[in-house]
């Protein structure tokens, strides 16, 4: 999580990093409690989980609204067509594929994974599933949801032309 907003300099990074760190708490509390205190638990850990996420998304489409819509004058040389206006998106490089389908992956599969998890726990405490699925669908979740998105998080901010796009602290208005 503080690695995405830190990524694209999101505000109330460390906030949101504790109420991740809350909800993981609260995950871990809800596996160890007899009966009806676990449920308490996930119930809790959920509340926080739930806000924390629709937050995060919001924030990213607003950061992306951000940057794919605003016009500016390019940067190009005067015979080029100086009066030419592009998006930032366009200038950094956002709308080739090369550079846009890794942070796609990583947002996709960040949102994506940490959904599963409250699921996976649900099938456990049904008895749908067995522990040991359970915990061999949390290792691929695991490895999913740190290696993969981490890698795809790197390789974007290798693509992305740091020297024409900058990310101005986010102002989110109502």
């Amino acid at each position: 999580t503080l690695d995405l907003l830190w990524t694209l300099n999101l505000p109330y990074k460390l906030t949101y990093s504790l109420f991740v760190a809350l909800t993981l708490f609260a995950g871990f509390l809800s596996s160890g409690h007899p009966q009806p205190g676990r449920w308490m638990w996930f119930a809790y850990g959920m509340l926080i989980f739930t806000f924390t996420w629709l937050r995060i998304v919001g924030l990213v489409q607003v950061r992306f609204m951000q940057y794919f819509a605003k016009k500016e004058r390019s940067m190009l040389p005067p015979d080029e067509h100086a009066n030419k206006r592009m998006s930032i998106a366009a200038r950094a490089g956002f709308r080739q594929k090369t550079v846009r389908n890794p942070l796609q992956f990583a947002l996709s599969t960040y949102f994506t994974i940490w959904m599963i998890y409250p699921v996976l726990w649900l099938l456990l405490e049904g008895k749908i599933i067995s522990p040991t699925v359970n915990h061999c669908c949390t290792v691929v979740m695991d490895v999913l949801a740190k290696s993969m998105y981490g890698f795809a998080l790197l390789k974007f901010q290798l693509l992305v032309d740091k020297s024409q796009v900058h990310f101005t602290e986010l102002k989110v208005t109502k």
